[in-house]
């Protein structure tokens, strides 16, 4: 799509899917706008982005709450999102520093694992 790699083309469809996601998530143009606090705003981007509940002490909630601004939420989801970053596998793992088939740039943090196999399963549910 559009001349991209496999690898930036699979991070567009996401990013476009999350922007789908939140205003299908958010209320429409007819209807009346959510009102949700910055706490419950931040706590359904998470649900959405790794399909588990957020927990009570997780530092993107506490911020959310405490500077009580839909912008600082909104910047604080899509750095949840934005942490899963995305890195081509190599056949020469030498030469590039990444594990040969790796995709994922920290396969020690459980949210982007987590984020990441949300979206693989969102995307094969539609293969069954």
């Amino acid at each position: 799509m559009f001349g991209l790699s496999n690898v930036q083309n699979q991070m567009f469809q996401i990013k476009f899917l999350l922007c789908l996601m939140f205003a299908v998530a958010f209320g429409s143009a007819n209807a009346e706008p959510l009102k949700l606090s910055e706490g419950a705003f931040m706590a359904r981007c998470y649900a959405h982005l790794t399909g588990r509940k957020i927990p009570t002490t997780h530092a993107l909630l506490i911020d959310s709450i405490q500077k009580n601004s839909r912008a600082v939420t909104v910047q604080n989801c899509m750095k949840l999102f934005d942490k899963t970053r995305l890195t081509p596998g190599a056949a020469d793992p030498v030469a590039t520093g990444y594990p040969s088939g790796s995709l994922l740039d920290s396969d020690q943090d459980q949210e982007s694992i987590a984020v990441l196999n949300y979206f693989y399963s969102y995307y094969t549910i539609g293969d069954l």
